[in-house]
């Protein structure tokens, strides 16, 4: 995938999807490379395409908060 950009009208960093439309606008960096390597194993996984990203976003995140606290030590 892309690297993260920022949209400085939206006051936010996104990444883009495999067509090429913009997820995202977090307020940091750092959360939006989380984001990214969560969508990128939601792409990979049995859930998708029929699955729900906002579902997976949600039940992933309690890793992405493991992960946060690991990446912040």
């Amino acid at each position: 995938m892309d690297e993260i950009e920022w949209d400085a009208g939206r006051e936010g960093y996104f990444f883009w999807d495999e067509a090429s439309l913009p997820i995202g606008y977090w307020p940091t960096k750092e959360e939006a490379e989380l984001q990214r390597e969560l969508y990128s194993a939601w792409l990979m996984s049995d859930q998708h395409p029929e699955g729900n990203w906002q579902e997976y976003k949600e039940i992933s995140k309690r890793s992405a908060e493991t992960k946060v606290g690991c990446r912040l030590l």
